[in-house]
């Protein structure tokens, strides 16, 4: 199961982005709250979450990110590796977390 935040989607290119995952996933959840939903990722609740609609504030999901790092789980944007970036409420990203490897391999494929 894949969390994937679709709030307000901004433009047509997002939404071919994640039409393969879409359509080759069984069964998708919006929770609205994106740090428990990387948490429920860690917990292994969720197989992954999605957020490419580059909103996403870096201070909002620090501790989660934390969280899901601690469980073994990945977070990444869908060009690769979270930037180091400093905690600032204007700091903006898109972001993936996946409970393993070879989820988050599938999931960029589908993006790309």
């Amino acid at each position: 199961m894949i969390g994937i935040d679709l709030g307000a989607p901004k433009n047509e290119l997002m939404i071919k982005r994640l039409f393969n995952i879409l359509t080759k996933t069984r069964r998708f959840r919006q929770f609205g709250a994106v740090a428990l939903e990387i948490c429920y990722v860690a917990a292994g609740s969720l197989d992954a979450f999605i957020d490419i609609r580059n909103r996403m504030r870096v201070i909002d999901v620090a501790a989660a990110f934390l969280i899901l790092k601690e469980s073994g789980g990945l977070l990444f944007t869908p060009e690769g590796p979270i930037p180091n970036t400093e905690l600032k409420s204007k700091e903006r990203l898109s972001l993936i977390a996946a409970g393993n490897e070879r989820i988050a391999e599938k999931i960029l494929k589908s993006l790309a």
